[in-house]
């Protein structure tokens, strides 16, 4: 239920007064009609009304399966490193490492500054077009030859595309008025171009919006009693600890000037450090635009909002026949101060007048 809220699908502002569980909001009847999870189905809608749905159906393929920048071999190697026997050769580990070395270099080459998600629906856009859609073991061959030249993994490859062949079935048969190719056809372009600045931006939005209390800023020295580099406080008061950047994440540097300050991540790895501290690790980082995320969330619990500002002053919408002004906007169960969002004056005044008189 606190997801539901939490993401704008169900209104519990008045549970303490009225009882009950919240009420369903229009978006959450939406999310309903849609057979995946809420994240999920409500970045589609999100992306469906922005006009990126094809964009958008590849983001969730990928979200729906590990990294296809991942080595397919990652975990036997780890395993091997652990514990050197003694019949290994060392020029062998030295032909591990410069692989890897050469792997990683690869991988470097897809680095987007929208993070892992908009990187890796480049390399996924990438490897179809180098199918073009040839079917068998054309297109199979194809496809595997241009992943071992990129550093991708082709296994991984080839079930992202059947998850994105299932979602273009489920836009054209839910969302059949949306704009695209999907939407329209149940399948997708082998030549989609990547997304322009705008889209990305909306892509982002997108994101964003199925994550919204997967939020997490970038802690600064003195935050935390240990120096941790790459380090987040999460925007929800369930999570405790400090969480840190995935080192296989392309928007990873040493460098702590380099790393984003606002992110969104799809989920928590819990590792073990080298020296057996346990840490906790974000997945699937996107870097977001703090100014945009109080309009993103505007509908959820996840921010709070003041009362009208003087500035920027207050403005007259001839469209919505209403006055509208710029009200404190406040994010997190840290209140972290955000830019303001545009609201109107009489639901603000109202909001603000009735929580004085409860105070």
């Amino acid at each position: 239920m606190q997801l539901l809220a939490n993401i704008g699908c169900i209104d519990i502002s008045k549970v303490e007064r009225d009882g009950g569980d919240g009420v369903v909001t229009r978006l959450g009847k939406a999310v309903s009609k849609l057979p995946l999870g809420v994240r999920y189905a409500k970045m589609f809608l999100v992306a469906a009304q922005a006009g990126v749905l094809d964009y958008a159906i590849l983001v969730v393929a990928i979200f729906s399966e590990t990294s296809p920048f991942s080595s397919s071999s990652s975990t036997e190697s780890s395993e091997e490193d652990s514990g050197l026997g003694d019949d290994q050769d060392l020029d062998d580990i030295d032909k591990n490492l410069v692989a890897e070395k050469e792997k990683k270099k690869k991988q470097s080459r897809w680095y987007h500054h929208g993070g892992d998600i908009l990187a890796a629906m480049l390399a996924v856009g990438a490897c179809t077009y180098a199918g073009r859609g040839a079917g068998g073991a054309s297109e199979a061959f194809a496809s595997r030859k241009f992943c071992e030249e990129n550093g991708l993994n082709y296994a991984i490859m080839c079930r992202i595309q059947k998850m994105r062949r299932h979602l273009a079935i489920i836009a054209k048969n839910r969302l059949g008025t949306t704009a695209g190719v999907a939407a329209k056809t149940g399948g997708f372009s082998y030549k989609m171009k990547p997304p322009n600045k705008l889209e990305e931006t909306l892509l982002i939005q997108s994101i964003a919006s199925g994550l919204l209390d997967h939020v997490a800023l970038l802690a600064t020295p003195g935050d935390y009693p240990v120096d941790l580099r790459s380090a987040y406080i999460g925007c929800s008061s369930s999570i405790k600890v400090p969480l840190l950047l995935d080192k296989a994440s392309l928007v990873y540097s040493r460098d702590y000037r380099q790393l984003p300050r606002w992110v969104c991540y799809d989920s928590i790895v819990r590792k073990i450090a080298k020296d057996g501290t346990p840490v906790n690790v974000m997945k699937n980082i996107t870097p977001i635009d703090p100014t945009l995320l109080g309009e993103i969330a505007k509908e959820t619990q996840m921010v709070v909002l003041g009362g009208p500002l003087p500035s920027p002053p207050p403005i007259y919408d001839v469209e919505e026949d209403a006055i509208f002004c710029s009200v404190r906007t406040k994010y997190g169960s840290h209140g972290w101060e955000i830019s303001p969002i545009r609201r109107g004056m009489y639901e603000t005044l109202n909001c603000h007048n009735r929580k004085e008189t409860s105070d």
